[in-house]
């Protein structure tokens, strides 16, 4: 009897599930340790996961893209309000009116650097955000690119406040 664990075929293409065809989860393993198959090859799992997602956002316009696009706003603005700034200020030229994208949080100790501030804002407790928004100097992206710049031409010295 084949292993019941295992399927042997897709069933959705008919394609025999080998090494180079079969998908495994990431996630879920069986209680000895063993990877969990899915019963769909590569190509029709990932044609399967993207048909879900249209249907999702078929049946869910409000909740696809705009809710966690809010969620972001929010908490960059509570970034701001902790920095005590109305608006994306670079710290070194003054440069404004720019968008968000544009800015970069430059770490005055390298060493100190714990996560980017742009992952931790998807998910981190808040507190931890702010904590590394404070070890930070916001920098235009040129700025940025420059005391970096400077960094590696010996002209300044990680952990220092001001670059020469």
């Amino acid at each position: 009897m084949a292993d019941r664990r295992r399927p042997t075929h897709c069933k959705d293409c008919g394609v025999a599930l080998t090494s180079e065809t079969k998908h495994v989860s990431r996630t879920r393993t069986y209680a000895d340790g063993t990877p969990w198959y899915h019963s769909r090859c590569v190509d029709c799992y990932r044609a399967h996961a993207r048909a879900k997602a249209r249907d999702y956002r078929r049946r869910h316009p409000g909740r696809s893209a705009a809710a966690p696009r809010a969620y972001r706003d929010r908490r960059w603005r509570q970034v701001l309000d902790h920095l005590g700034l109305e608006a994306w200020i670079c710290s070194r030229c003054g440069a404004t009116g720019l968008p968000r994208a544009c800015f970069d949080f430059h770490h005055r100790n390298p060493a100190g650097k714990s996560r980017r501030i742009a992952e931790m804002i998807q998910g981190a407790p808040m507190e931890e955000v702010l904590a590394e928004v404070d070890k930070c100097d916001l920098l235009c992206a040129t700025c940025h690119r420059l005391t970096h710049w400077e960094w590696t031409h010996g002209r300044w010295e990680p952990g220092s406040e001001e670059a020469a």
